[in-house]
């Protein structure tokens, strides 16, 4: 083939390749074009929302009824005088009316000592705060970590010198070999053989003991770490078995604190702090609950006693001017005369129907004290055995009557106050548990000596046998030296050199040790500082619910400061909340009051009764607007909460409306609704973002990912944790970046990993 045929050939060769590489071209951009048109067929549709500030919408919903009015009682503040009442029981009253003032002076005194108590209880609370916040840090183990680098340096740069010992000896032996003779170097090498068969013998020997001494000090270890886990497991238990002793005993330690406490006030005369006291024990005995709805009811029955004690009073009197005109009538008349024992008779009659009827008044008070004893009889026996006490003790303080006093205990801390029998299992387990805690520490000890004799042992046993193999070492060594000595005239370098070889060799040894005490040293510091850890979570949580509690006590004086501040903000004068007439009104003039005393205003109109459920309790309010739409009305009626109360029998909370006027006939019932709007909260999402599996709450975010194709966006799942919700948005805590965009909404199911692309869609 000539040169002209040849290129002809490659030019069409050119051309094919060309020509394929067109189409590959074209097949390529028609497959992208495909791949894209398929993509957009197949890949959902999805809508996205970032994370934003927003508020949640509540509908608080129930069920209830039209109910008579029940009364509503004004909060009172203890410890302050009356100094005029503006109403008298029976009168009625318009919202905004006057009802009476409490006295300026001890108003502001009590503002003062609420302001020094607050101020005392927010420098106490600051000064918890601060305390924790300087709790001097623990040691990081940093001092550890360093000692451990140093060491491991020396190590590395000990076995450096080690190598450049060994290669100047090596360098003085071939001077020497050269210059023996066949025989020299027989003996030379039969003394040498037995010199590193004695090296290597040695070197064993330290290997072994050194291996066998580590795990001596290990299990040593991991005794004392066993001897630590099982003495404070039994601990533990112990802990554990005197903490539910002790709340067994806790209604019992709380009772008689108060109990005490009331016994001194009521030598010191204090009476307002003894009534609290009382109100103390009434609370933990019953239960708040349980004494709140007592009290309820002994207010209802005491207005009976109260009508029934006017009653007698009256009849008493009206016998009483009765009884003395018939005095006078009978006495106009001469005993002789004829008409005398007719009118004496009138007078022993009328004489009689007086008796009869103030006996009957009589009878009627009684049967209205023992309504009120039948409320509850303990009550009863504990505020009766309470008061004789304490008023005996406020008439005699160094004074002692047994009766009173164990009158006083019985009623208070009787068979109920304390189960005698999960005492008795609480306390005997308590005991069990001291006995385990002492059993296990002697075990422990035993087993942690015992490994610490082992550890002594192969000790001891190591000292001794590598000075024995070292002894043989010397020994081989200067057998070689005496050979060596014979022809080489530097006795002195080559001694020099083996002597620093195995001083370097020892140096090895001794930075290795180092690394090993450093490296236990630090593994120590890090198990020392895991105990302390977790005492040190111990005791945070300890100083956490301290915190909690002084936060709870400076939050409950800020809250009666403020009521005294509102208060004299309006000249101490307490006016109606709601129109209605004064049916209860047990406070004088003149006189200082505990703040149990009750003033109470019944609505005049009708009140719609629901109920919802405690978990909306912190968004209801009194004078919240309501709405009611009751069974047979077309259009809502709108209302206004006037009481709310927690019922402790269905866990829920009552909550009572006043309607506008109107015939609402009592008994209808409905259904309420109570619409509030929350504060702002950032990390808002909808509802329909939010997803839920086995391993908790989620959602998917739309983000840019790089593939062959060029880029496209791909679904992935974040983690959240809910906050609060309503019935359309969830408050999520903050792990979305700022512009991260969560998926709300798709065309078809997505998927954690599945390709998305944002769009709209039917």
């Amino acid at each position: 083939m000539n040169k002209k045929d040849k290129n002809k050939g490659d030019n069409r060769l050119q051309k094919k390749a060309g020509k394929c590489l067109a189409i590959f071209i074209v097949v390529m951009m028609v497959l992208t074009v495909v791949s894209r048109v398929s993509a957009s067929l197949t890949v959902p549709l999805v809508s996205t929302q970032k994370a934003r500030k927003d508020v949640l919408n509540y509908k608080i919903k129930g069920d209830g009824r039209i109910d008579s009015a029940n009364a509503i009682y004004l909060e009172l503040l203890g410890n302050l005088q009356i100094a005029e009442i503006y109403v008298k029981k029976g009168q009625s009253v318009a919202k905004g009316d006057r009802i009476f003032r409490y006295s300026l002076d001890q108003l502001k005194e009590q503002i003062e000592k609420a302001t020094d108590e607050y101020e005392a209880s927010k420098r106490a609370y600051d000064k918890a705060i601060l305390t924790a916040s300087l709790e001097t840090e623990e040691a990081d183990g940093s001092d550890e970590q360093k000692a451990v680098t140093r060491a491991k340096e020396d190590y590395r740069k000990a076995q450096e010198d080690y190598k450049e010992a060994k290669v100047v000896y090596k360098e003085k032996l071939e001077e020497i070999k050269d210059k023996l003779s066949d025989t020299q170097r027989e003996e030379y090498d039969k003394a040498e053989e037995e010199y590193d068969t004695a090296k290597e013998s040695y070197d064993d020997t330290k290997a072994k003991y050194t291996k066998q001494l580590a795990q001596a000090n290990e299990a040593y270890a991991t005794a004392g770490e066993t001897s630590n886990k099982e003495i404070q497991n039994a601990k533990n238990e112990l802990a554990d078995a005197q903490s539910e002793l002790d709340e067994v005993m806790l209604k019992k330690t709380t009772l008689i604190k108060y109990m005490n406490t009331l016994e001194q006030h009521a030598k010191n005369q204090k009476f307002a702090e003894m009534y609290t006291d009382l109100e103390n024990i009434y609370n933990t005995y019953f239960g708040k609950n349980e004494y709140t709805e007592i009290k309820s009811k002994i207010s209802e029955t005491q207005n009976a006693v109260d009508d029934a004690e006017k009653n007698l009073k009256a009849v008493k009197a009206k016998w009483k001017l009765t009884m003395e005109e018939e005095d006078r009538e009978l006495a106009k008349i001469d005993p002789s005369d004829p008409s005398y024992e007719s009118a004496l008779n009138k007078y022993k009659l009328q004489q009689l129907e007086g008796e009869n009827a103030i006996r009957e008044a009589t009878d009627a008070v009684d049967r209205a004290k023992k309504q009120v004893s039948s409320v509850s009889p303990k009550y009863t026996e504990i505020s009766d055995a309470a008061i004789a006490y304490f008023n005996y003790l406020a008439a005699n303080p160094s004074g002692s009557n047994v009766t009173l006093y164990k009158n006083y205990y019985t009623a208070i801390l009787d068979s109920s106050v304390v189960d005698e029998s999960a005492y008795k299992a609480k306390n005997k387990a308590v005991e069990k548990a001291k006995k385990t805690v002492e059993e296990t520490t002697k075990e422990q000890a035993k087993l942690v000596a015992k490994a610490q004799t082992a550890v002594n042992d192969i000790t001891a046993e190591k000292k001794k046998e590598e000075k024995k193999a070292k002894d043989l070492l010397a020994k081989k060594a200067k057998v070689v030296d005496e050979l060596l000595d014979k022809v080489y005239e530097d006795k002195d370098g080559i001694r020099a050199a083996r002597e620093s070889l195995e001083a370097k060799e020892d140096g090895v040894d001794i930075a290795k040790r180092a690394v090993e005490d450093a490296e236990d040293k630090l593994s120590d510091f890090q198990k020392s500082n895991l105990i302390k850890n977790e005492n040190k979570g111990i005791n945070a949580k300890i100083a956490e619910l301290d915190m909690e509690q002084l936060e709870e006590d400076m939050e409950r004086k800020a809250e009666i400061l403020e009521k005294l501040n509102q208060v004299i903000k309006v000249d101490g004068e307490v006016s109606a909340d709601i129109d209605g007439m004064v049916t209860a009104l047990d406070i004088e003039p003149k006189t200082t009051i505990s703040g149990s005393e009750k003033v109470a205003i019944t609505p005049s109109n009708s009140v719609f009764a629901g109920s919802f459920e405690k978990d909306y309790m912190e968004y209801v309010q009194e004078g919240d607007k309501i709405s009611c739409q009751l069974t047979g009305y077309k259009k809502p009626v709108e209302g206004e909460v006037i009481d709310i109360a927690y019922n402790s029998e269905g866990d829920c909370y009552y909550v009572t409306a006043k309607l506008p006027d109107g015939e609402f006939a009592p008994g209808i019932t409905g259904q309420f609704t109570i619409e509030k709007s929350s504060e702002k909260y950032n990390n808002c999402i909808p509802l329909t973002a939010l997803r839920n599996d086995n391993s908790g709450d989620y959602v998917l975010v739309m983000r840019e990912t790089s593939t062959i194709l060029g880029k496209e966006f791909k679904a992935y799942r974040v983690n959240v944790i809910v906050d609060k919700k309503d019935f359309q948005t969830a408050v999520i805590n903050d792990v979305l970046g700022y512009d991260e965009e969560v998926i709300i909404g798709s065309n078809r199911n997505v998927m954690e990993g599945d390709r998305v692309r944002k769009g709209t869609y039917e």
